[in-house]
This record gives structure tokens, C-alpha cells and sequence, in this order.
């Protein structure tokens, strides 16, 4: 797969994974389990979260999402 960015195309080996969610607590887990499974087991490198409405409406998933990604930047260093 090549994914574009500003700077350069970059290529990622290997399988891919797209999570999509609605921004409820179980997907908080399934996104933190598939970010470690990633880091610590040579997992899927998840490389998309995409959103829609369900357990909360399309807005808070959003930033939701928003909230799971900054945990895990701050718990991943």
C-alpha cells in the first residue's frame, strides 16, 4: 500500500488495518488492544480509524477518537 503524505510517499509492508467504530468504551478497547497487539506482537499496523454514529452520535465519536489517539501517544512513549 502506498499512502500519501505532504513530503513523500511512504510504503508499509506488511498487513493493514482500517478500524471503523462509533466512538463507544468497547471500541476504546479494540483500538488500544489492536494499537498494542501492533507495537508489542508484530501486529497489524493500524493505519486508519474512520467513525459513524451508534453508541454516541456522529460528533462526540469523533472526538472521541480524538481522545483515544491523545492517550495513546501519551501512554506509547
Amino acid at each position: 500500500m502506498i499512502a500519501k503524505s505532504s513530503n513523500a510517499d511512504i510504503h508499509i509492508e506488511g498487513p493493514k488495518l482500517i478500524i471503523d467504530h462509533d466512538g463507544g468504551a468497547d471500541d476504546a478497547m479494540a483500538i488500544f488492544m489492536a494499537l498494542i497487539y501492533e507495537q508489542y506482537f508484530n501486529g497489524p499496523k493500524v493505519i486508519g480509524l474512520t467513525t459513524t454514529h451508534g453508541n454516541v452520535d456522529e460528533t462526540q465519536s469523533f472526538y472521541n477518537s480524538q481522545r483515544f489517539l491523545s492517550i495513546e501517544a501519551v501512554t506509547s512513549h
